[in-house]
């Protein structure tokens, strides 16, 4: 009976061996046959535009960077156009809500995963065999703002913008240094005739005497890039600008305490023109 007990033991065991050794390789199979299926992505990092301080022009490559790929899994309205059943965003769908993409129905993820990262020697040879999915790749290098490009990867196929790419080259262009300074405009109105957020002239009157604030994840912005006060004063208020062709030519007095710029005021040269508080 020993003998017989052992030899059962021996054979179940050697049984479940040979079925994982068969589990095994179909796994082995089934994931190559999956990264057989993913596409090999190349990155071409460049200059955006021509800097003469930085002795670069547009086109420029970048030789040294670093890089980090993640997974973009924001929502998306691309794929699933209705909430028809079948679609995946109707409610009577199996899985429903988490069968849906919509920013709407799935809300916005805390974080975005990263997949991989490294350096521009990651892209020497081959590149990176990356599978299905939709992906952001953020490129930092010395000299350059940090910049970055979406992409999606769909069977063998590397698509930016909607279009697949050559050899599935992926062009990433970065702003170098020093970054041209902007200028910020905005507009006080009245929003009343009818309330849609858009000014509606001469029936909504802008507004003089608001005052604008800007701020980043450190704080209110107090000084421009060169390290001067806001507006000059570091009090930004907003004024009755007339604009001629959108250039500002001018400003007017508002015509009540209330800061309402006149609808229709007049320059010198006569020409009419409805006004925006700006600033």
């Amino acid at each position: 009976m020993e003998t017989q007990t052992k030899a059962k033991l021996v054979g179940s065991v050697m049984l479940s061996v040979a079925r994982f050794l068969i589990m095994t390789m179909c796994l082995v199979g089934a994931f190559v046959s999956s990264a057989a299926q993913a596409a090999w992505v190349k990155v071409n990092v460049v200059a955006a535009r021509t800097e003469p301080k930085a002795g670069v022009t547009k086109g420029t490559p970048v030789a040294s960077y670093k890089y980090i790929i993640n997974i973009d899994n924001t929502g998306s309205n691309t794929t699933q156009r209705s909430s028809n059943p079948g679609t995946g965003c109707s409610p009577q769908d199996t899985g429903y809500p988490d069968t849906c993409l919509w920013t709407s129905i799935a809300g916005a993820k805390s974080h975005s995963p990263i997949y991989t990262q490294g350096d521009q020697t990651d892209f020497a040879t081959a590149g990176l065999n990356l599978p299905d999915g939709r992906y952001l790749i953020s490129v930092l290098a010395k000299d350059y703002k940090l910049d970055g490009q979406h992409f999606s990867v769909s069977g063998t196929n590397v698509i930016v913008d909607g279009v697949a790419v050559p050899s599935g080259v992926v062009t990433v262009q970065l702003q170098p240094g020093p970054l041209p300074d902007a200028q910020i405009q905005a507009a006080v109105f009245e929003d009343i005739s009818p309330v849609n957020s858009a000014p509606d002239l001469p029936a909504e009157h802008g507004l003089a005497g608001f005052q604008g604030h800007i701020t980043d994840y450190l704080g209110e912005v107090t000084t421009d890039v060169y390290g001067a006060p806001l507006c000059g004063t570091g009090k930004c208020l907003s004024a009755c600008y007339v604009v001629n062709n959108g250039v500002d030519v001018g400003t007017v007095a508002p015509v009540d305490a209330a800061g309402r710029c006149p609808s229709d005021p007049t320059l010198a040269n006569g020409s009419p023109r409805p006004l925006l508080g700006g600033g």
